[in-house]
Formats: structure tokens, C-alpha cells, sequence
């Protein structure tokens, strides 16, 4: 019993670390991408390009702190930021995150549509109009990826792989990323996707992989809200074909992840 206990309150702190670290980390993001902004909106009138620049100089130095910061700190940490694995598990990976997609939107946000939804970010949806969907598009399919990814599983998932074992890492992770997201509904969603890119990172060591994936999930759910004329558009009703087809996805992910297995 006291050993149980023990590890639970392990648990718990390392929880607790894994959540003030990626608020941190988003915290950091988001004041150099607001100051980025503020100087930028002298120089140019336009909002997009406005939005554009200042994201790409917070990323930059962003990356030039992330550089100094894991040098300090986390020193026995690869993030494998210019690695991609294999065929096969890029195969694997775009299977069982189709799969996914497809499967929770006739589950998971079926039941989650029940849920009470948070209030500022349900102020904050209002806010996205035509003229800012772009700014908008950028900051949760491109930037928020990256940051979200580095945190989560390249800076936390490693530390807390080094001390437990990689079911108990994933799964911490994936709680800490949960968390930050503040949002019932996106919280569940936000667990699954970080058990899903948590083993992809455990088993391939790449967090590019997993920054793609995460960029193209939340690129479709989000084209799929703005622009449902151009892209597939999510159903708010039970379809019994997407379940089929994303039974399909899944079956031959696992078949394509038997093989990797067995090399």
C-alpha cells in the first residue's frame, strides 16, 4: 500500500511538472509571437502578413531559446527534429490517424456534443470572422504544432520516459497535454491524439513525424469547420460509413504495424 502510494504521488508530481512546463513553454511562445506582432504592425498594414512575419520570428527565436534552454537543462535530450522514419511507419501513422478522425466523429463528439462548453473559448470561436480565419488557420495548423509538439513529447515524454517505464510516460504526457488545453471536450480529444503521437515518438524517436501529423490533424478538423465546400465536411450525425471505412484504416494499420514489429 505505501509503495502504491508513493508511486501515485510520483505520478501526480510529475503530472504537475509536465503541465507548468507546457504552459510555460506556450506562455513563452505566445509573449514573443505578442511583442513580434506589436513591432511588426509599424512597418505594415496588412493583418495576415502581420500575422505571418510575427510567427515566424517568434518560432525563430523561439527555436534560438529552445537551443539554450535544452542545452542548460535537458542536454541528454535528441528531439529528432530533422529525422523521419521509415515508409512503413509513415504508412502506419497516416493510417491510425485517419482511423482515428473518423471514428470520433461519430463517437467521441457525438457523446462530448452533451458536454458543457468552456466559455472563453466559446467567446473566443466567436471572434473568428473572414478576415482573421487565415491568421487563425496559421496559428492552430502551423504554430501551435510545433510549440505544442517540442513540449509535450519532445521535452516532456523524454524527461519522463528517462524515469518510468513508456506506457506510464505516454500516458502522463498525454494528461499533461490534456490539461493545458483548458477545454473539456478538446481535453479528451487532446489525450487520445497524445497517446496516439506519444507511442509514434517512442517507438520512431521523431518529432517531425509527429509535428506533421499534428499539423494535418488539426488542419482538417479545422478546413472541415471554415471551408466545408472545399474539403470533406464532418457530419454532425452518425454516419455508419465513416466507421466502416475508418474500421477499414485501422485494420490495416495494425497489419502494417505487425510487420514493423517483427523487424
Amino acid at each position: 500500500m505505501k509503495i502504491g502510494t508513493i508511486n501515485m504521488f510520483s505520478y501526480l508530481k510529475a503530472l504537475l511538472w509536465g503541465v507548468v512546463l507546457a504552459l510555460a513553454i506556450q506562455m513563452l511562445y505566445s509573449l514573443l509571437d505578442g511583442i513580434s506582432s506589436y513591432l511588426i504592425s509599424f512597418l505594415v498594414e496588412s493583418e495576415f502578413i502581420i500575422e505571418l512575419i510575427s510567427n515566424l520570428v517568434a518560432i525563430a527565436i523561439f527555436g534560438i531559446i529552445l537551443v539554450c534552454f535544452m542545452n542548460k537543462f535537458f542536454g541528454d535530450i535528441q528531439l529528432g527534429l530533422t529525422c523521419l522514419p521509415n515508409t512503413k511507419w509513415i504508412m502506419f501513422s497516416l493510417l491510425i490517424l485517419t482511423s482515428y478522425l473518423l471514428i470520433k466523429n461519430n463517437t467521441l463528439d457525438l457523446i462530448t456534443s452533451f458536454f458543457p462548453v468552456n466559455p472563453l473559448i466559446a467567446k473566443a470561436a466567436d471572434r473568428i470572422n473572414d478576415s482573421n480565419v487565415n491568421q487563425f488557420i496559421f496559428s492552430i495548423c502551423i504554430s501551435g504544432p510545433i510549440i505544442e509538439e517540442i513540449a509535450t513529447r519532445g521535452i516532456i515524454l523524454n524527461r519522463l520516459y528517462k524515469k518510468y517505464n513508456a506506457a506510464s510516460a505516454i500516458i502522463l504526457s498525454a494528461f499533461a497535454f490534456a490539461i493545458v488545453h483548458f477545454d473539456l471536450h478538446q481535453g479528451i480529444n487532446a489525450f487520445i491524439v497524445g497517446c496516439i503521437f506519444g507511442y509514434l515518438y517512442v517507438r520512431t524517436h521523431s518529432i517531425l513525424l509527429c509535428i506533421i501529423l499534428h499539423m494535418l490533424s488539426n488542419l482538417y478538423i479545422t478546413l472541415s469547420y471554415f471551408y466545408p465546400h472545399y474539403i470533406y465536411k464532418l457530419n454532425e450525425q452518425f454516419d455508419m460509413r465513416e466507421i466502416f471505412f475508418g474500421m477499414i484504416f485501422l485494420i490495416c494499420g495494425l497489419i502494417v504495424n505487425k510487420t514493423l514489429r517483427t523487424e
